[in-house]
């Protein structure tokens, strides 16, 4: 045990044995609960962590967890694209429309192995536009297909959270290759996680979170594989069916909406 603080380490709130909310601590892992009349658990996870659930009773100023011993490494956004790479996946789509996101919305879009075999992933890329003036914590997440054809089993043992910052726009390319992370050959879901706005201090902000960060979907394929779910209630993934009958109201679909995900795998 290093004593060492943990960024954004997740937190459920349970009553029996329901979801009734849940938040993060901030980037210096800090947390702060402000009304445990209806919790009865809490339950504290972070990957690179064992998951580590307390009675409300037994909830202390100080949560220790314990490590998987996982080093972790520095995030770098490039636009640059190596000649031994090759790109899979759908951020070249033609935007249809941006959607938002705000603390504890995950967004993951399954993205096929086209090559029969193992690749190593390379980087993320995803489009983006920052419109307010603070900045936003994300974290990134590579999920298994399970037999319904849902995320399922996380793929990362290591934190990857990034920040996005004030005025950010365009193709985001996210490096990923010191991470060892492999795309299997049924192929996986790689998502976003937004964490919330935060302060140059690592603190949480009490900001309107909607519409300040808008990521690109694109309506090119007949099948949906984009799904969304908010862990701080039931948790539960959902495609993107209802949303595109929420939008059909004021948007036209040749397609089903997907986020305009993509990966670059290394070609040996």
């Amino acid at each position: 045990m290093t004593k060492k603080e943990i960024p954004f380490v997740n937190m459920l709130y349970y009553g029996g044995d329901k979801i009734i909310g849940g938040d993060y601590c901030d980037a210096n892992g800090y947390y702060n609960i402000n009304n445990l009349k209806e919790i009865e658990e809490i339950e504290f996870s972070c990957i690179g962590y064992e998951t580590l659930i307390v009675k409300k009773e037994n909830i202390k100023d100080t949560i220790y967890l314990n490590s998987s011993e996982i080093v972790l490494n520095e995030i770098i956004i490039t636009n640059s694209k190596k000649d031994n790479e090759t790109h899979i996946g759908y951020n070249d789509f033609k935007k249809k429309f941006s959607i938002s996101g705000s603390k504890g919305i995950e967004c993951a879009v399954f993205i096929e192995n086209t090559f029969n075999i193992e690749k190593k992933i390379s980087s993320f890329l995803f489009k983006l536009e920052k419109k307010n003036k603070n900045r936003i914590a994300v974290r990134i997440h590579l999920y298994k297909k399970n037999d319904a054809n849902e995320p399922s089993n996380e793929l990362i043992d290591s934190d990857i959270i990034f920040y996005i910052n004030k005025g950010s726009k365009g193709q985001f390319d996210v490096e990923l290759s010191s991470y060892n992370l492999t795309l299997p050959l049924e192929g996986v879901f790689i998502g976003l996680e937004w964490l919330g706005t935060i302060n140059d201090e690592g603190q949480f902000l009490n900001s309107n979170e909607w519409n300040n960060t808008q990521i690109e979907f694109n309506d090119e394929l007949e099948t949906p594989i984009t799904y969304f779910r908010n862990r701080f209630k039931t948790g539960i993934w959902n495609d993107t069916r209802r949303l595109k009958k929420d939008l059909e109201k004021i948007i036209k679909f040749t397609n089903f909406p997907n986020a305009s995900f993509g990966i670059m795998v290394a070609d040996k």
